[in-house]
């Protein structure tokens, strides 16, 4: 966004294996986080989340969700003491492809600091994902634009 945030975060990560509880059923596969969130600026902040599915048969799993424009509506951010690093959660709305219907989602990232992994958290798509397991992304996939609380 080349401006200053107050609270916000860059993601680009992915996670080669991550179980993730679907409304009716488990499956397991990479999971990709790409996201541009600033609290200051939410009307272009935007996030994606591409599923691909390592057991498609019988049923394929795999999902792109994407923000809608303009409907990101809370960012929070939580610095991580006393190890340093940043903790932010997302929420607003967005579309899973092929779907008309806006869903509510909760994403949380978390920069950890140095070296050690990064995290990334669907808490919830409304009616679809009830809860993924914690995705960990490799040191730097999560890039804190600032991490000043409310």
């Amino acid at each position: 966004m080349g401006l200053i945030c107050s609270c916000g975060a860059i993601v680009t990560g992915t996670d080669p294996e991550v179980p993730i509880d679907f409304v009716n059923e488990r499956a397991t596969g990479q999971i990709s986080f790409t996201a541009n969130i600033c609290r200051d600026r939410l009307e272009q902040s935007s996030l994606q989340v591409v599923f691909v599915d390592n057991e498609p048969i019988p049923n394929n799993n795999s999902f792109v969700f994407t923000s809608i424009p303009g409907q990101i509506s809370v960012v929070i951010c939580e610095p991580l003491e006393p190890q340093g690093g940043c903790r932010i959660v997302v929420l607003g709305m967005g579309l899973v492809t092929g779907e008309v219907t806006p869903r509510n989602f909760t994403i949380i990232f978390q920069d950890s600091g140095g070296l050690n992994d990064d995290f990334a958290l669907i808490q919830e798509i409304n009616g679809f994902v009830l809860q993924a397991q914690s995705a960990e992304l490799p040191p730097g996939s999560v890039t804190v634009l600032g991490c000043t609380p409310d």
